[in-house]
């Protein structure tokens, strides 16, 4: 009986922490509005919505066409990234793409053609090789991934085989960065000091 409670519990938590992570919506692409581009395709943040939701997403998907709008996704939280189990690319290799495609500009075509082209390479490198400079910019994205929380981070998957796709995958929301551990204990102690200072205060009454 126990070990029937224990196994209930699991599932719950599993399907519960699945279904937060991992759920359908349908996604229609709205175009670009900022008109920036590489002279053969728009880059930088596309107008979207989602269900309900207008949102704003980039692509991440140099490898498929938008034939038909709208379309099913799979929204995956790049916090808990169940839901792209499958693809060709790394969790980290989302994750990248995701801090590259918050410095999109929508101001500075240069600047976002090269952010761009760094996305685009992580699944199509030989239609998108690199200069130098934007190589180690994406290098540089790459080793930041241990500094931010993905928490509210998402990857737009589109549903079924992906040589069905009439859509592409785009990225979407905040991350945000985790404070260095230096900076945490300094707030440590610096809430410490005002405890025990509000304490010393009390005996002196």
């Amino acid at each position: 009986m126990k070990r029937m409670t224990v196994l209930g519990l699991f599932l719950v938590v599993f399907l519960t922490v699945f279904a937060v992570s991992v759920n359908a919506e349908t996604l229609a692409f709205n175009g670009y509005p900022w008109g920036l581009n590489d002279g053969s395709f728009y880059v930088g943040d596309a107008a979207g919505t989602l269900g309900t939701n207008n949102i704003v997403m980039w692509c991440v998907d140099p490898l498929h066409e938008i034939t038909l709008s709208p379309w099913d996704v799979t929204v995956v939280s790049l916090a808990n990234p169940i839901g792209l189990n499958g693809l060709p690319l790394t969790v980290a290799d989302y994750e990248a793409m995701f801090l590259l495609g918050q410095q999109f500009t929508n101001t500075n075509q240069t600047i976002d053609v090269a952010l761009q082209h760094e996305i685009w390479s992580f699944a199509n490198p030989s239609a998108y090789p690199l200069t130098v400079a934007e190589q180690g910019q994406k290098n540089d994205a790459i080793a930041a991934i241990g500094g931010y929380n993905f928490l509210g981070a998402d990857v737009l998957v589109p549903q079924g085989d992906p040589s069905g796709w009439t859509g592409q995958v785009f990225e979407t929301g905040t991350a945000t960065m985790v404070p260095e551990p230096a900076f945490i204990l300094l707030l440590g102690l610096g809430l410490m000091g005002v405890v025990l200072a509000a304490g010393g205060r009390k005996q002196k009454n």
